[in-house]
């Protein structure tokens, strides 16, 4: 048995494990992470949002909001990530 793909059509590919149904899984929060212009009151620099703890096999997007001129760089860390959609010159919402 043989699996086919167009690997650079940058989508969602088959699971050959199962479907691919991300618009049927339940998720149990979102997290919305926005960038901000640097506000430095003299003390040293620190994270906003350093750890984000979640449960085992819980489904939760995230969404980087990035409402600066100037491109935003993240680092994700963890088991399993797919980036569903992305976008340019506007403001998420849940719709």
């Amino acid at each position: 048995r043989s699996f086919r793909w167009n690997l650079t059509a940058s989508a969602a590919r088959p699971n050959p494990q199962g479907s691919f149904h991300y618009g049927t899984i339940q998720t149990s929060r979102t997290l919305v992470l926005a960038s901000s212009a640097a506000r430095p009151d003299g003390g040293a620099p620190r994270p906003g949002t350093p750890v984000v703890r979640l449960n085992l096999h819980e489904f939760v997007e995230v969404v980087f909001q990035n409402t600066e001129n100037e491109m935003q760089s993240w680092h994700l860390d963890g088991y399993d990530f797919w980036v569903v959609g992305y976008g340019d010159n506007g403001q998420w919402t849940e719709n």
